[in-house]
């Protein structure tokens, strides 16, 4: 039942109640806006706010915290101990998190790295005793943005909580103490059923953890530990998802993760505003993401239903394959050592970094589709060069320079695409024009409207200009469209021909030779059987549904502009 061990279907006893939250960064946000800030957060009755700060910011955060008079998450970046006083201090409704093995994995395993952790793990002991506050915050949302599937998400998850509960368990703390010190963030992407199912299994899986620290069986009376093994999960929209490219797409990817993360039974939950990436947030983009979850509380009433997913046979089997999936990861992680030999030994960032490029490879071939940005471009959109750096809290201007990391690789799903229209850009300001690609739609009139339509929206990704003249006719008739468009002045730096497989033989004969009195690439929008043959004659390349759009589009950059981005999209 919700609200009883092993808390499968949510914590909570009545209702799915959640606190919709927004995030101020006082590492990199401007101290004289703060107070318009709160009083924009007041004004809207905002559930919860969360505060990220370093050491640095101690002085601004305790000022800030005397300030927020409800709910409050305060995510601690860096050293622990600094902040003992503070959480001492702080009231009932702040509720405290750091990271410390997340960071030594985002940073890099190093000797230093490892003597900060078990100072950071002391500094936790002696807050929990004195304070009884939970203490440690499992950051998910970065294994997410690191390239993590769902199972190993979790798997991940649990063992860094895990390994936080053995060592408080051996500086002489309860196991009461030690499991209610535990506190999960999920990274929520726009995988639906796979989302709730995540929350879910986490919360299950949690529990059968806690009966093994226990020594005890998961069935029999109430105990003390059950109640602790109640797993707190926030969440918050997958920064890996978010793009800069058609952001108010991002609004609707929200929507859908938001919904996945209710009824998976978040305790709180943030949406990243939908120009983060572009503008870095503003009053407009705060007012959007707050609305999502009011309509989602207030139309949808799912605040008032507790596990909303029950019921459904395919949610109840999708968390059982998942959990059962992510329970022999853990198991795994746990037979080599746990996370910080997975860490140490290069092991974690190996597997991830293999994740991270098969989920890159997917988007770039388009298996996994975003709006705006590998499919359906906006054609005419300028990108913003100036971007923002969610994971390093900066701006970049132009396309940054790819440098390895000794730590995790941070990605987001849309950055290649991104880059590829920003090159585009700046070297078609260079040359004063924007290139332009023209289709030579010829012969069968449905094949040629169906591939000139896929040409268009395949060579938009990358920011082409892309011409479609409609229809041309037959082979004659596009052959003098042609010349008499390379007798006129024009930015035409390549073809596209679009036509059956079977007419592609003879329009190739006749388009290549004009083409190559001006060095411009041809193109065919297709995958003909004759594609060797084609080939020999002088045709550049072949684009079809098989294609991986991300790295035909750099090779064709390369081709007509002369340099082009790396393929690397991290």
């Amino acid at each position: 039942l919700p609200g009883s061990f092993p808390y499968l279907r949510g914590i909570e006893a009545n209702g799915n109640a959640w606190l919709t939250e927004q995030t101020v960064d006082l590492r990199f946000v401007d101290s004289d806006a703060l107070d318009s800030l709160l009083q924009e957060f007041q004004d809207h009755e905002l559930g919860s706010v969360r505060l990220i700060a370093g050491e640095k910011q101690l002085g601004l955060a305790k000022e800030m915290l005397q300030k927020i008079k409800g709910p409050c998450f305060l995510d601690i970046r860096g050293p622990l101990k600094p902040w003992a006083d503070i959480l001492g201090s702080a009231g009932s409704n702040v509720r405290p998190g750091c990271d410390p093995l997340g960071e030594l994995a985002e940073n890099g395993y190093s000797v230093e790295g490892a003597s900060s952790l078990a100072a950071d793990l002391d500094s936790a002991a002696e807050i929990i005793k004195k304070n009884s506050v939970a203490v440690f915050c499992v950051r998910g949302d970065r294994f997410i943005c690191a390239g993590a599937d769902h199972p190993t998400s979790i798997a991940l998850i649990l063992s860094s909580a895990a390994y936080y509960v053995s060592e408080l368990l051996g500086r002489g703390l309860s196991l009461e103490q030690s499991l209610g010190a535990i506190h999960v963030r999920h990274g929520i992407s726009s995988s639906f059923f796979p989302e709730i199912a995540t929350l879910r299994a986490t919360r299950y899986l949690w529990s059968q953890i806690a009966a093994f620290f226990a020594g005890k069986p998961m069935e029999g009376d109430e105990e003390p530990w059950k109640k602790a093994a109640a797993l707190y999960q926030s969440t918050e929209t997958s920064l890996f998802e978010i793009s800069a490219l058609d952001p108010y797409t991002n609004l609707l990817r929200a929507t859908t993760q938001s919904i996945s993360a209710v009824l998976g039974g978040s305790q709180r939950h943030t949406v990243h505003p939908f120009n983060l990436i572009t503008d870095g947030e503003d009053a407009f983009s705060r007012r959007m993401a707050r609305n999502i979850q009011n309509l989602i509380r207030h139309e949808s009433y799912l605040q008032q239903v507790a596990d909303p997913g029950a019921g459904s046979y395919y949610l109840e089997n999708l968390t059982d394959s998942l959990a059962r999936r992510a329970l022999e990861e853990f198991q795994a992680w746990q037979s080599r050592g746990g996370f910080l030999e997975a860490l140490q030994s290069g092991e974690m960032k190996k597997r991830l970094s293999e994740q991270l490029d098969a989920s890159l490879e997917k988007v770039g071939s388009r298996k996994s589709v975003y709006v705006g940005v590998n499919q359906y471009p906006s054609m005419g959109e300028q990108v913003a060069t100036r971007r923002f750096d969610p994971y390093k809290g900066a701006w970049s201007e132009g396309v940054p320079e790819q440098k390895d990391s000794a730590g995790l690789r941070l990605a987001r799903a849309s950055s290649g695409f991104e880059n590829l229209r920003i090159h585009l850009q700046t070297i078609s300001s260079t040359m004063g024009f924007r290139p332009e690609i023209l289709l030579i739609p010829a012969g069968k009139l449905t094949m040629q409207r169906a591939r000139a339509a896929f040409a268009q929206n395949f060579l938009g990704c990358a920011g082409f200009l892309v011409e479609d003249p409609g229809s041309l006719g037959e082979v004659s008739e596009a052959t003098e469209y042609l010349k008499k468009r390379f007798a006129e002045e024009n930015h035409i730096l390549g073809l596209v021909l679009c036509s059956s497989d079977e007419e592609y033989g003879a329009l190739a004969e006749a388009i290549l030779p004009i083409a190559k009195n001006k060095d411009i690439p041809v193109l065919i929008a297709g995958n003909p059987a004759e594609k060797d043959e084609l080939l020999s004659k002088g045709i550049a390349e072949f684009i079809h549904l098989k294609s991986n759009v991300y790295a035909t589009l750099v090779d064709l950059q390369k081709r007509i502009l002369g340099s082009s981005v790396e393929v690397s999209r991290s």
